[in-house]
């Protein structure tokens, strides 16, 4: 059969054919022909051109935001190196650096769609916190850092500094862990 001449929907419909072949032991006889069109037809798709509103799957373009949750992200692991981040004995709720799965915490302000993006590390001593946060507003091209220190009662703002690149950020961010005094690693 020449298949070259099929729609994707066509070898779409030939591959669950001969899946349905290859899955029912009472055809054991046509097992070698279907396994044969399956494999020709994994070809054929894979030949094909992507469907016209569909992305080639593939590796997202970088962006502000992807770098700055990057620089964040590594951040985070030289910090739990060089500090002990780990919450005061007797705390019944303890203030983490980063989320539960190792990436920077999403902040309340994106998830109640007050901004695009809010993304940060945080570390409480006492009652203060100090922040380093990557803030992306909903009319804004980029976004811009944050690097903050706040009593556990006060509002957090949303203004970013455009004078501070990742790095700057990271690098302020660890002179207010240095001067709340957050214990550093021996």
């Amino acid at each position: 059969m020449d298949i070259s001449t099929k729609s994707r929907k066509e070898l779409e419909t030939l591959a669950q054919n001969a899946e349905r072949i290859l899955a029912d032991a009472k055809r054991s006889k046509h097992h070698d022909a279907a396994s044969a069109m399956a494999e020709a037809v994994k070809t054929a798709l894979a030949a094909l051109p992507p469907r016209p509103g569909f992305r080639a799957a593939g590796p997202k373009p970088e962006t502000a935001t992807t770098r700055a949750i990057g620089a964040l992200t590594e951040a985070a692991a030289a910090l739990a190196l060089e500090f002990d981040l780990s919450p005061p004995p007797q705390t019944s709720a303890p203030h983490k650096l980063v989320a539960a799965d190792g990436s920077p915490k999403v902040g309340g302000d994106q998830r109640n769609r007050a901004v695009k993006v809010f993304r940060y590390l945080s570390h409480r001593r006492g009652t203060g916190i100090a922040m380093v946060a990557w803030i992306a507003k909903e009319d804004e091209e980029e976004g811009g850092w944050q690097v903050t220190r706040r009593s556990v009662s006060e509002k957090q703002g949303l203004e970013t500094d455009p004078a501070l690149d990742a790095e700057a950020a990271i690098t302020a961010f660890r002179a207010l862990l240095a001067a709340m005094g957050t214990p550093r690693r021996a």
